[in-house]
């Protein structure tokens, strides 16, 4: 249907009449004779005006219950060049420790080298205790290039903690991709 189809089709449909419109009013096409004047037609009772809705009480606010204290602990060593610490640092990390999601434990660099053992074994020695003392992060530090290319990449594969790499981005690490941070969230309360 076009458009003017459709407006002429409003244009026939009836219209709508107020109540007792009809006896009040002559249809338009009735011949019009001289007559007494018509009385006035009866006002319709006005509908009851609307109530509004009663309002449903709201519930007391309380306030919430603020969380707890939000800790982090940082444990963190650098500079390490001797395997004979490792167990008292263990013992003060498992000490330390009350919320483990909140505490992070790191090493910022200079752990590789240069100790004598790290010279003889490329640090083998020096990552598996590392490993075993639950650190998280490590970074690069100037020692780290201290033993073969090649020695420190296969470190970095043996490591359970992640590497950061903020301050050698131009490092060759064959393929391995290091990131430059970490985001961690600290759980509250």
């Amino acid at each position: 249907m076009g458009c003017g189809s459709s407006t002429r089709a409003n244009a026939e449909a009836p219209q709508e009449r107020a109540p007792n419109a009809a006896a009040a009013a002559p249809p338009a096409d009735a011949q019009k004779t001289p007559s007494a004047p018509a009385a006035p037609a009866p006002k319709a009772a006005a509908p009851p005006p609307e109530k509004e809705p009663t309002p449903t009480p709201a519930a007391p606010v309380t306030p919430a219950e603020p969380p707890g204290p939000c800790k982090l602990r940082v444990i963190f060593v650098n500079d390490v060049y001797e395997l004979d610490n490792w167990p008292r640092f263990l013992t003060a990390v498992d000490t330390l420790t009350e919320n483990k999601d909140n505490t992070i434990v790191l090493l910022p660099g200079d752990f590789v080298a240069p100790s004598l053992l790290s010279s003889l074994d490329h640090a083998r020695g020096m990552i598996d205790c590392m490993n075993r003392c639950k650190f998280q992060y490590v970074c690069f530090g100037n020692h780290e290039t201290d033993i073969p290319h090649a020695e420190l990449i296969n470190r970095i594969k043996d490591s359970s903690f992640k590497w950061i790499n903020s301050n050698m981005p131009d490092i060759d690490l064959g393929g391995i991709k290091l990131p430059e941070y970490e985001e961690i969230t600290v759980k509250g309360g």
